[in-house]
């Protein structure tokens, strides 16, 4: 996807802030919290919750955005910027590559049961606990 050309460089850093408060807060959430499934089994924390549930539903919804954005085009529509499916998802996988969440994305399937971004994994209850700074 591609800014203006030339760049507008207000909007591009704009963006690269709001990234970098999306991971503080992930990280925040998964360094202060303990998950804890409903229906019984170990808590979880830190980076096992984040590569767990965290990089499992973040993969979901990416490939869930590719899906729409074909059968979007398919059906003739576009955004404000036009933009190509292929271009699309070059982005989306340019976005997770190399990341936390890279594995699970290339092995996410969206089925036709499961075609929506809410969340369809295990229940868990959240716990507040001392903070655990698991990015050194």
């Amino acid at each position: 996807l591609h800014f203006e050309d030339p760049p507008n460089v207000q909007e591009l850093k704009r963006a690269i802030k709001n990234r970098r408060r999306a991971r503080t807060l992930v990280y925040w959430f998964f360094s202060n919290h303990s998950l804890t499934p409903v229906d019984g089994g170990s808590s979880v924390l830190g980076l096992e919750a984040l590569s767990q549930i965290y990089a499992t539903f973040l993969a979901h919804q990416a490939k869930l955005l590719v899906v729409y954005k074909r059968e979007a085009f398919e059906s003739g529509l576009d955004g404000e910027i036009p933009v190509k499916v292929d271009d699309f998802e070059s982005a989306v996988d340019d976005c997770l590559r190399d990341g936390f969440a890279w594995s699970n994305y290339l092995q996410t399937t969206i089925s036709s049961e499961n075609r929506s971004f809410l969340w369809f994994e295990r229940k868990y209850d959240i716990t507040r606990m001392p903070a655990v700074d698991f990015r050194k």
